[in-house]
């Protein structure tokens, strides 16, 4: 949020649900006005203005207290600032302040000074500010800049589906023939020397339903990985569990085959190794779930039909073999 938004976020929710109601508030030259809110707590008034750093002596706070002071016991006048920079206040401010302030960092959202007497007030506004925060991040699609080897990943596996889609003229089932001459892995050409298919097989997919499904796991799992390996380890595990998924529906299978599933399962392998190796610093429930999801997957290859479960198993394999030889980061290593 800017300064502005903060403003009209504090006013909104302090009027909605505290008492308050919004008032305006004069400048010393009566030519501007600035927002504020008030409430009256029996023959007691408290009011809040909204000001800019710049314009913190603007205020004819003198003239607002003289029209008010008769109707109460007491008149509590607060200045709220909102700032982008908290320098000002170390040049000797709070030392000469004989005002009631409570500063908020615009950059921050948070408050960053209030004078004696504003604790309560303070940590209220904070607490609305932090609720706030929280709300945006829970509703806001925010990519990891960690991930970055996992996006690349997703989008060539995107654009190699649209390629496809479009070359079969069908964007629900890829056509076989399209596939095969895309690099598809198929065991009589792997035999005659096109050992490319070991690889391009893992970014071709048969259809949209196929690359949702293994982009959504892409996307849940890759992040943790890259992050915990790193993302040169992360790359070197993905396209050996790759090569490994490939190579053991070679030896096992004859079915054409193609998929990023064989990859994915490798990071599944990465991350029970990690979850293992690290049981006695996190626990032993990473690793029972990681293992559950792995159970899971093979009872429904098992059970469904044209399911390449070879591939699966050697990319777990391959994946867990690969990243047990690569360790992973540490927090001392970041």
């Amino acid at each position: 949020m800017d300064n502005f938004e903060i403003m009209k976020h504090l006013i909104k929710i302090l009027s909605e649900n505290y008492n308050y109601k919004v008032e305006k508030f004069l400048s010393k030259d009566g030519e501007e006005h600035f927002w504020g809110i008030s409430r009256q707590e029996g023959y007691n008034r408290v009011a809040m203005v909204f000001l800019a750093q710049q314009n913190f002596s603007r205020i004819d706070k003198e003239t607002y207290i003289y029209r008010n002071y008769w109707e109460y016991n007491s008149l509590e006048f607060i200045k709220i600032i909102i700032s982008d920079d908290s320098i000002w206040m170390d040049k000797g401010f709070t030392d000469e302040l004989n005002e009631k302030v409570i500063v908020i960092s615009g950059r921050n959202e948070r408050v960053l000074f209030f004078t004696y007497g504003e604790e309560s007030l303070a940590l209220q506004i904070n607490e609305i500010l932090q609720k706030k925060k929280k709300y945006k991040r829970k509703n806001t699609v925010v990519f990891d800049s960690s991930a970055k080897a996992t996006y690349i990943l997703m989008s060539l596996n995107i654009l190699m589906f649209i390629i496809t889609a479009f070359m079969s003229k069908n964007f629900i089932n890829s056509d076989t023939d399209v596939l095969i001459k895309l690099g598809a892995k198929v065991n009589s050409l792997i035999s005659s020397g096109e050992y490319y298919r070991l690889i391009t097989a893992a970014f071709l997919h048969g259809g949209f339903i196929h690359l949702a499904v293994n982009m959504y796991a892409l996307n849940a799992l890759g992040p943790l990985v890259e992050k915990v390996y790193g993302r040169t380890k992360f790359l070197i595990i993905y396209f050996v569990a790759a090569i490994m998924s490939s190579y053991f529906s070679f030896l096992f299978s004859s079915s054409v085959s193609i998929g990023a599933s064989g990859a994915i399962f490798g990071l599944l392998g990465a991350t029970l190794a990690f979850a293992y190796k690290m049981r006695s610093k996190i626990g032993t429930r990473m690793v029972s779930n990681v293992f559950s999801v792995i159970v899971l997957n093979v009872i429904i290859g098992v059970t469904l039909p044209n399911i390449d479960n070879f591939g699966h198993l050697g990319g777990l394999v391959g994946g867990m073999l690969i990243s047990l030889a690569l360790g992973f980061k540490t927090i001392n290593n970041k």
